[in-house]
């Protein structure tokens, strides 16, 4: 399943970044830019460490290799 990993990895963050990311979101709707984790728009993420994960991983496993 790396194909499908690395494709939702690229949806998911490509489309954070297409829509204006400058931290990863803990909640990413397409369909919905304002729905928030949190009661406030001005937080978008007041965690993003759950991307190091596949950070990480992306770069032990070179998945373009």
């Amino acid at each position: 399943m790396r194909k499908a990993a690395i494709d939702l990895l690229r949806w998911c963050w490509g489309g954070m970044i297409t829509d204006g990311a400058d931290t990863f979101w803990e909640v990413y709707d397409p369909g919905n830019a304002w729905r928030l984790p949190y009661d406030s728009h001005h937080v978008k993420s007041y965690r993003h460490a759950w991307s190091c994960t596949p950070a990480y991983l992306l770069r032990k496993l070179n998945p373009g290799r």
